[in-house]
């Protein structure tokens, strides 16, 4: 890991210290993953950057790749442990060394 991307994690993980929720991340069926992960959850949006419109209910979900390694794929769940469930409908970006990116709809 070069002395940017260590830089760059160690920021992450303040981040998600201070403003994440904790989720229970769970694989769609046949997957057997459920894991405790820390997300961040970026709700009431009607636009994500300049080519994505954003529907009702769905958010934006950001997950270390400490936590998951390999990218949520649609129909993965993520349950806040307020109890809101979200199932990952698309992802939006992967960057294997900081976070993944998802959108996803509350159920």
């Amino acid at each position: 890991m070069t002395a940017l991307v260590s830089a760059f994690a160690r920021a992450a993980d303040r981040v998600y210290a201070r403003l994440g929720e904790s989720a229970v991340y769970a694989q769609k069926p046949p997957g057997t993953v459920t894991k405790s992960v820390t997300v961040m959850v970026e709700r009431n949006l009607t636009q994500y950057g300049t080519t994505i419109s954003i529907q009702e209910r769905t958010a934006v979900l950001s997950v270390r790749s400490s936590d998951i390694a390999l990218a949520p794929r649609r129909g993965d769940t993520f349950t806040l442990a307020a109890g809101t469930i979200f199932a990952v409908e698309s992802q939006l970006t992967s960057d294997t060394s900081i976070e993944h990116k998802v959108t996803a709809v509350q159920r």
